[in-house]
């Protein structure tokens, strides 16, 4: 499956093979834990027209119900679980609480837009959203992970996704007592389910529970992971930058890596070059914070693609040292910043440790994704890993990862028709 994100594509895998599931497997005990919703935090106030709103917990026991008529057994896990903790700790977490498995989430996407005829607006979950006259979108894109308690592994990556438009139809009911106090919206209550938005929402965990039940039959018997011979990579449309010292700490070895540990004084600047439909254009991609005082920080950016260039500032905060940035917010960062911040994008990382030689893969009705660790890279004097994803043995992502720096050294994403590489030229603190 590819999800994208204004035209860019994140693929998004499911590693480890399983069995399908069976009537007469046994009923396993899963711990839902409240879905991270930092990703769209600064969207809901638009949505609900408030500012306490728990769509990760209101998520969270949507999923939790259906995977019950699933014929799981749903223990309680109370509380939520950081953003980007290991597989280790969630099962941990399980543990304790005497789950078989934990199902932890984020929600990527979560709202609407309206507009007037003749405006095309992004692309979302794969679906280039169509606006026409007085018509409302709604879209919610759900990831979520599944860990196995006993060996503390990650088992599989499912994502949920829905986009819906309508004339003349209204995003949200807006019923008093709907939400309650902590912020909980009851998803299966008709006011909200009737809705573009509840409808969107319930079609988006369907398929995300759908994909988890398929894998119960792998929770406390994991199989080793099939290993498909790696075929030759991608060649880089530019070769990458040489001659610099290496000035990071890494020398090897495995090593954990989560995007955005941002100090709030980072400078980035990237090299991009995109090839669309054998249009090749050059550009460049600048990036800085600066503390403001209070936690936050000032982040501006100035791009440039061919003959096109952008500039924008946005005043955020940081939260335990993660970017506080919101959906909307990086609408104005343009693609190169959207693809950087979107947490589809770096969940293949997620609770993982790389290290040289780990591979990754599943394949089902014919078709293939695997991801590898493949070898070393350096840009811009920092050394990191190649993580490189295939479909179908084809080359589909390559991302250069460093435990020095908060994004990737380079990425280079290409969906069989366009490319798009960013590679990393300077980088200070």
């Amino acid at each position: 499956m590819r999800t994208f994100v204004f035209g860019l594509a994140v693929l998004v895998w499911i590693p480890g093979a399983w069995p399908a599931a069976s009537q007469d497997q046994p009923r396993r005990k899963l711990a839902v834990v409240t879905f991270d919703q930092q990703a769209v935090q600064s969207n809901l106030r638009e949505v609900f027209e408030q500012d306490n709103v728990n769509v990760g917990l209101s998520v969270a026991r949507l999923v939790a119900r259906h995977l019950a008529d699933a014929g799981w057994e749903i223990v309680e896990l109370p509380g939520a679980l950081p953003w980007g903790s290991s597989a280790e700790a969630v099962a941990a977490a399980g543990r304790s609480v005497g789950a078989d498995a934990v199902l932890a989430g984020t929600v990527l996407v979560f709202g609407s837009g309206s507009a007037t005829a003749g405006v095309s607006g992004p692309r979302v979950g794969g679906v280039r959203v169509g606006i026409g006259r007085r018509t409302t979108t709604a879209a919610v894109a759900l990831e979520s992970r599944l860990v196995d308690v006993a060996s503390g592994t990650m088992l599989g990556v499912f994502p949920g996704t829905a986009t819906e438009s309508r004339s003349g139809v209204g995003l949200f009911a807006r019923v008093p007592g709907l939400i309650d106090g902590d912020g909980f919206i009851d998803m299966t209550m008709p006011e909200f389910s009737r809705t573009l938005l509840g409808e969107v929402t319930t079609s988006a965990v369907g398929q995300l529970t759908a994909g988890v039940t398929e894998a119960r039959g792998q929770v406390g018997s994991i199989a080793a992971p099939v290993a498909e011979a790696p075929s030759p990579a991608m060649p880089a449309i530019s070769a990458p930058p040489s001659g610099a010292p290496v000035v990071g700490t890494y020398t090897g070895g495995a090593f954990a890596w989560t995007p955005w540990q941002f100090q709030g004084t980072e400078q980035f600047q990237y090299t991009i070059q995109q090839v669309e439909n054998g249009d090749r254009q050059n550009g460049t991609y600048e990036l800085g914070f600066t503390p403001v005082g209070d936690g936050r920080v000032r982040m501006r950016v100035n791009g440039r693609l061919g003959e096109e260039s952008y500039s924008s500032t946005v005043t955020t905060r940081f939260e335990g040292q993660q970017s506080g940035i919101g959906y909307q917010e990086l609408a104005a960062l343009g693609p190169a910043g959207i693809l950087l911040f979107n947490p589809a994008a770096w969940i293949m990382m997620w609770g993982r440790e790389l290290s040289i030689g780990d591979e990754w893969s599943h394949s089902s009705g014919g078709e293939s994704l695997s991801i590898r660790v493949d070898r070393e890279c350096t840009y811009a004097g920092q050394r990191g890993a190649l993580i490189v994803m295939r479909e179908n043995n084809q080359v589909r992502m390559e991302s250069c990862v460093s435990p020095d720096v908060p994004l990737p050294l380079r990425m280079l994403t290409d969906d069989g028709d366009n490319q798009w590489e960013m590679t990393l030229v300077s980088f200070t603190r």
